[in-house]
């Protein structure tokens, strides 16, 4: 009963009354290593992670589980505790090797200890496991454009863009580095497929002057100007 009003209020981002009802949960069943963990979750979304890591570590006082070993590994690693957080993803790994989230966060912390190696490895696995993970895609290019490996950058994206089309992060940068290597109207093709899909936006702004760039080296004015002006006035309306 309190498990689904819980969720209910989770679905709603109502974080307060979803931490009640897991109380409320864990009263009646004190056993629950699911309401532990779920309890821990909605901690964390209150900005209250020293609450949250006596909830994973009450679950798994209960019975060992991935699911605690992964949120007080993520708890670590948010710390910066590189060391303390691969130990607990390790456990996740030994519980279940298929679990792709894991090998993404593994990955991270590779990124943060500069251990390119592991990083790609680690990152190549989330996306072995779990096709659908637009973040591993982004970071492993991301580190192939680091390396300068645009080749292998551009292999990624491109497979990521098309999983993914509606993924303007994963395109920005692939148009990015469709320019980097002056294939210009393929840079020109993918900015315009976000300026279609998010018009006017001024998160989006970059696009324009982005696009505007590749229309000043390609030589057409009219379109360099426009997308400039157009650049001017969303730069404008970011800082009302």
């Amino acid at each position: 009963m309190y498990e689904n009003a819980a969720t209910t209020y989770l679905n709603k981002k109502d974080y307060r009354n979803a931490l009640n009802a897991y109380l409320h949960a864990i009263r009646i069943l004190p056993d629950s290593i699911e309401s532990y963990n779920n309890a821990g979750y909605t901690y964390m979304q209150l900005n209250k992670p020293d609450s949250a890591l006596i909830f994973y570590h009450k679950a798994l006082s209960i019975h060992p589980n991935k699911i605690s070993y992964r949120n007080i590994g993520s708890f670590y690693f948010k710390k910066n505790k590189i060391d303390s957080a691969l130990k607990y993803f390790d456990k996740v790994v030994q519980f279940d090797s298929t679990d792709a989230l894991v090998f993404y966060l593994i990955g991270l912390c590779a990124v943060r200890t500069k251990d390119t190696t592991k990083a790609v490895e680690s990152f190549k696995k989330a996306m072995l496991l779990d096709s659908t993970m637009a973040d591993a895609y982004y970071n492993l290019a991301l580190l192939y454009v680091n390396q300068k490996k645009y080749k292998e950058a551009i292999s990624v994206l491109t497979r990521a863009h098309k999983i993914f089309p509606d993924d303007h992060d994963i395109s920005f940068l692939l148009g990015g580095l469709y320019t980097e290597i002056k294939d210009y109207e393929k840079a020109l093709k993918i900015y315009t497929e976000i300026i279609e899909k998010v018009g006017e936006d001024p998160k989006w702004r970059k696009v324009y002057a982005r696009r505007a760039g590749i229309y000043y080296r390609l030589g057409k004015e009219e379109e360099y100007k426009r997308d400039t002006e157009i650049f001017k006035k969303l730069e404008k309306q970011s800082k009302e």
